[in-house]
């Protein structure tokens, strides 16, 4: 049995991987739209990686897919809340990252409370962990009581 065809990536080959991929590319679907959208994400995404610096979140791209903005929004809500969750202030590269996803968040029109909702809603298990006041801006009420 052969197993399919597997892209994974990272922030030093991304580029390097997609001509050695490219032949593959057909066995992933047979929806032309499916393989459009999956390459404009990895397009969009991939053009601002957390240590690319900017000077304004309108030098993050946006597609012209609405499809692959809700990839994006859906993308960087759960990876910034696993980040809040499990690495937070720790992380040696703390508040770079917080600054990366906030300006992600901003340019996709994900306003500060409706990720704390989100931040709230996509917690699983018993005991829930409140948004952190770093992540939050200083006039937003405390994401649980």
């Amino acid at each position: 049995m052969n197993d399919p065809p597997r892209f994974e990536m990272d922030a030093t080959s991304l580029d390097a991987d997609l001509p050695g991929s490219y032949a593959d590319l057909a066995a992933l679907s047979d929806d032309p739209a499916v393989l459009v959208l999956a390459m404009e994400y990895r397009n969009i995404a991939n053009a601002h990686l957390s240590r690319r610096e900017v000077s304004s979140i309108e030098d993050i791209a946006l597609s012209p897919l609405p499809e692959v903005a809700d990839m994006l929004r859906a993308d960087k809500v759960q990876n910034y809340k696993d980040f809040l969750l499990h690495h937070g202030d720790s992380h040696p590269r703390a508040a770079a990252l917080h600054r990366y996803f906030q300006q992600w968040l901003a340019r996709l029109g994900v306003e500060h409370d409706r990720f704390a909702r989100y931040f709230d809603a996509l917690q699983v298990g018993v005991e829930r962990v409140c948004l952190s006041p770093s992540a939050r801006r200083a006039d937003a009420a405390p994401s649980c009581p």
